[in-house]
């Protein structure tokens, strides 16, 4: 009996002891787990806090003053500083948003709205002594109050002559003067004037303007003081060659995969061929393409070429203007970019300003790689034939110490005769393609 007193007792006890164990373990767990809710609960009150804040500074902030540069533009339309065709959806019915900042430059901001480019430059952005604004804002202070349109025109005239040459610019002239008149009254405010001339001063609107009538360039499809908007183009690079990634480096032709389909590239090269007898033919003036390359030009979701930088797009005359003062000894000393070589005088030893290689044979040097590898056999052995002589004109150049004629003419004659039998055997091949 005594044992099992004893077994009774002990088992109490210990009963007891394990209670109080248990209680006292699931008192601090239950400690735990409320300090573990406040943690958690002041760590998401902190976050949603952070997103709160992050989602408020996403929509309010001004990555690219868009906001100053609104407020500027329109307080110089407003008070009649300025005019263009797109002032009065900017800063009356507000229908036109500088809302998507596609890239910001010293001298140019970009933006992008309903599929167009919007190029913002002048005193619309922030004073820099070096950028190109103060060089377009110092010379707006030759137009004052009372200019006449007589005189106008005449400043214009002395423009076009600096930059395309003496040749008769009657037909460009009378243009610009037509343009300037944004609101169709058949005169010209001092608004009006003032904002041409900011834009002629923006060597990427300039040819532009001249180039309206070519395919091959963006549509300009609106202007406000130095604001212009321009086509936006879909795709930009024809392709690009060089190695950025492993499988590039390994295959070395790996580029080729993503191209558009033979006939689409084709489209593409007429387009080429298009715009090469277009820029030479513009204006009574010749222009070359001093940077060639696939980077340069692009294509609409119709597969139509567009060219998308002109920074390199030269006159005749202001070629002359850059060479005549360099010295040289030898032709390749006489390069403007990477397409354009001019003549080297060398009983003077100074640059001549006569192109010796027009920028044709890079037409022709794009299209080899851009079509050639993959064209259909029908037509491969005559497409690579004929642009290989293209090419390789270059190399049967005349002697320029005896040639006294015009070298450009003497090459561009020979070029076109090839380029015109590229552009008819490209189109019986897609002639019947549609591409919309």
């Amino acid at each position: 009996m005594r044992t099992r007193y004893l077994y009774i007792g002990l088992y109490r006890f210990l009963k007891r002891k394990v209670y109080r164990s248990l209680t006292s373990l699931c008192e601090n767990v239950k400690s735990c787990l409320a300090d573990e809710y406040v943690v958690c609960g002041s760590l998401s009150v902190g976050i949603v806090t952070f997103l709160s804040i992050l989602v408020v500074w996403l929509l309010l902030r001004d990555p690219c003053q868009q906001t100053k540069i609104t407020e500027s533009l329109c307080q110089q339309y407003h008070e009649g500083a300025i005019a263009g065709s797109w002032c009065y959806d900017i800063c009356v019915d507000r229908s036109i948003k500088l809302v998507h900042c596609l890239q910001q430059e010293p001298d140019v901001t970009t933006f992008f709205w309903n599929k167009a480019v919007i190029k913002v430059t002048g005193d619309l952005l922030e004073d820099d002594p070096k950028s190109e604004s103060k060089a377009v804002s110092s010379k707006n202070m030759v137009l004052k109050e009372g200019l006449t349109v007589s005189a106008f025109k005449l400043l214009i005239q002395d423009y076009l002559n600096q930059k395309l040459g003496h040749v008769n610019h009657t037909t460009v002239c009378d243009q610009l003067i037509e343009f300037a008149d944004f609101n169709q009254d058949g005169k010209l405010s001092l608004g009006e004037a003032t904002s041409v001339w900011q834009l002629l001063q923006i060597h990427e609107f300039f040819l532009l303007f001249l180039f309206q009538g070519s395919y091959a360039f963006p549509i300009l499809n609106g202007t406000c003081g130095s604001l212009y908007a321009m086509e936006y183009v879909d795709v930009h690079g024809l392709y690009q060659n060089q190695p950025t990634s492993l499988i590039n480096k390994v295959f070395s032709n790996s580029y080729r995969w993503s191209l558009p389909h033979w006939t689409k590239r084709a489209n593409i090269g007429i387009g080429l061929l298009e715009y090469s007898a277009a820029i030479l033919e513009e204006a009574d003036t010749r222009f070359f393409m001093c940077d060639f390359g696939p980077m340069n030009f692009g294509y609409t979701s119709n597969y139509e070429l567009k060219v998308i930088s002109v920074r390199n797009i030269m006159s005749e005359s202001m070629l002359e203007y850059f060479m005549k003062s360099r010295n040289c000894l030898s032709d390749y000393e006489c390069s403007y970019g990477n397409s354009c070589i001019a003549v080297c005088n060398r009983q003077t030893n100074r640059c001549t300003g006569e192109m010796k290689q027009p920028f044709l044979v890079g037409i022709c040097e794009l299209m080899k790689e851009y079509l050639l590898h993959d064209a259909p056999r029908r037509i491969r052995p005559e497409l690579g034939l004929l642009l290989s002589k293209c090419v390789h004109l270059k190399d049967r150049g005349l002697d320029t110490e005896s040639y006294m004629g015009d070298l450009v003419s003497h090459h561009i004659i020979k070029h076109n005769l090839i380029l015109n039998e590229l552009k008819l055997l490209l189109w019986k091949e897609i002639k019947d393609v549609q591409f919309l």
